[in-house]
């Protein structure tokens, strides 16, 4: 099919063919170009799902532009008590002026009265960025992150007149109690040379000791 519309969705082309074998196992296969939805566009997507509802496998690749991609392989089961149980198997986030991140193996869960995600990291080098969460609801969750020697450099990609060695290390959780947020974060950042050089002007120097970050949040 070509120009699909619906709303503020756009797709300039869907190809999909599916196929249902015995013992209801499914074989899906769906590959679309030029899609829109709002405000997000990519410019590919790639999937294939095959398998039964107890024992399948899920192979998705989603593109926007030339080295900015995800790509996730896993294998999952619904139990007759309408629980989907999942394990992402192996990932890779792509992303421009962020570099390319493997995401290592991760636990997750659904059903209709929870979900769950345990261990969800994704390691660049000696980088990391690690999420656990669970919910019951929209207004009862919990999350945890973790970030560990992200460089400092990452994060200052957007202003290249400014340039530092430092890394930051982070630990955080989030929960929302009723609805009610709430959050706790401690981080440290290392000592470090921070250097800036605008357009315009002398360049400024300095070298530092690092700093202990914390916050707190509280909600009424």
């Amino acid at each position: 099919a070509r120009k699909l519309s619906f709303e503020h969705h756009r797709i300039s082309a869907l190809n999909l063919a599916a196929t249902l074998a015995g013992s209801k196992r499914l074989d899906l296969k769906l590959d679309a170009q030029d899609l829109k939805t709002g405000e997000t566009a990519l410019a590919s997507v790639d999937l294939r799902l095959a398998g039964t509802e107890t024992a399948h496998r899920l192979d998705l690749t989603a593109s926007q532009q030339p080295g900015q991609a995800l790509r996730l392989a896993l294998d999952g089961s619904l139990s007759q008590r309408e629980r989907w149980q999942g394990r992402i198997r192996k990932g890779e986030l792509e992303a421009l002026k962020l570099g390319l991140w493997h995401i290592a193996p991760a636990s997750l869960s659904y059903a209709p009265k929870g979900s769950e995600l345990k261990g969800l990291c994704l390691r660049q080098d000696a980088a990391s960025l690690c999420a656990d969460a669970k919910a019951t609801d929209s207004q009862n969750w919990s999350a945890k992150l973790s970030l560990d020697q992200l460089p400092l450099a990452l994060l200052s990609a957007e202003v290249p007149a400014l340039t530092t060695d430092s890394s930051l290390n982070l630990r955080a959780q989030v929960t929302s109690n009723k609805g009610q947020l709430g959050a706790q974060a401690e981080g440290t950042l290392s000592a470090g040379h921070l250097s800036y050089s605008p357009d315009s002007g002398e360049p400024r120097d300095l070298n530092h000791r690092g700093a202990q970050l914390s916050a707190t949040l509280a909600g009424k």
